[in-house]
């Protein structure tokens, strides 16, 4: 009843080189191909692999609002980035899965499973690009942006996440 199917990494592209230790939003969009609505409170958990900086109950993200069927969503987990073992050894592979799972439900997962791959690098000392800009909102995706919760991209996301069947017509299924 409850499906998902992953569309686009909005940032932090698979392969990218990362700076151990860095801190990043990273944004899945995902489309509610089931037949029905999500609830409020869909969480993203951490599955296997790296945890990158995940809590313990491994929960990455919650969806505040619920998921008309049809609709895609972002879903947005500021993660920290694996510390790199030594300089000499040069950048590290760092892999970790996520899928959603219903709220209140310990082993309701459900959907394609989504995942963030980088390479930690030792020899970044500075974000690799120019930080990301989300672009429904205009905003640029730093972590240091979260400090403020009324300016920060998570809250702005919070009001305009949500994409009608309209906005994809143009998309294949």
């Amino acid at each position: 009843l409850f499906s998902s199917q992953f569309l686009e990494d909005v940032t932090v592209p698979d392969g990218e080189h990362v700076a151990p230790g860095a801190q990043l939003l990273k944004i899945w969009r995902m489309r509610n191909n089931g037949a029905r609505d999500w609830p409020a409170g869909v969480q993203l958990v951490h599955r296997s692999g790296d945890r990158f900086g995940t809590p313990a109950d491994g929960v990455a993200a919650t969806i505040q609002e619920s998921v008309p069927r049809g609709a895609d969503v972002d879903v947005v987990a500021e993660l920290r980035m694996p510390q790199a073992p030594s300089p000499l050894v040069g950048a590290s592979h760092c892999k970790g899965h996520f899928q959603l799972r219903l709220p209140g439900a310990r082993d309701s997962y459900f959907g394609h499973s989504v995942w963030i791959e980088v390479w930690v690098d030792p020899a970044i000392t500075a974000p690799a690009r120019e930080p990301a800009v989300h672009p429904l909102l205009g905003q640029p995706l730093q972590a240091e942006a979260c400090a403020s919760p009324a300016r920060s991209p998570l809250s702005l996301l919070r009001r305009h996440r949500i994409h009608s069947d309209s906005s994809n017509s143009n998309k294949s299924s």
